[in-house]
This record gives C-alpha cells, sequence and structure tokens, in this order.
C-alpha cells in the first residue's frame, strides 16, 4: 500500500475536513492517506464511522491519522505491525 500524505495542521476550520474528504474521493486503490493534524477531528471520524473508511490516530507532536478503506484493514494491519507506518516521514 501506498502513503499518501497530507498535512492539514496549519489550516483553519474546516478546510482541514474539506481537504480530507476531498482526498478521500481521490484515494486510489492500494492506498492510504497519512494526514498531519493538530487536533483530533471528532467530527471527520463520526463522518467515516457512517462510510465503509476505517481510520486509526496516534498523537505524537500533534495527530496522525491513518485512513483506508475496509477491504484493506488487514493489509493496512500488515504494514503497521511491520513498522512500515506509523512514523513521522
Amino acid at each position: 500500500m501506498k502513503a499518501i500524505l497530507l498535512d492539514v495542521s496549519e489550516l483553519p476550520p474546516p478546510e482541514p475536513m474539506v481537504e480530507i474528504l476531498s482526498a478521500l474521493k481521490h484515494l486510489e486503490k492500494d492506498c492510504y492517506l497519512k494526514i498531519f493534524h493538530r487536533r483530533i477531528p471528532y467530527p471527520l471520524f463520526a463522518q467515516l464511522d457512517e462510510s465503509n473508511w476505517v481510520y486509526q490516530y496516534q498523537i505524537k507532536d500533534g495527530v496522525i491519522i491513518y485512513i483506508y478503506r475496509q477491504e484493506d484493514k488487514l493489509r493496512f494491519t500488515q504494514l503497521k505491525n511491520n513498522n512500515n507506518v506509523g512514523e513521522l516521514p
């Protein structure tokens, strides 16, 4: 899987959500979003919960959010277990 990086940490609300949702509409197969945010976007998570997207986040020098398709859950978990995701580039 390929990481698509998106830094919304400097954008004022509601631009981070707009940018993230737009990126999801154009996310190609075999890719996931790795988003750098300044806070936990609970309204975004509510929208993702209602759709076919899965997300995980970690707090490390801000918030890093991973969003991927439900059908890629196993592949993403394998990447994470192999330490191929999770660190800042």
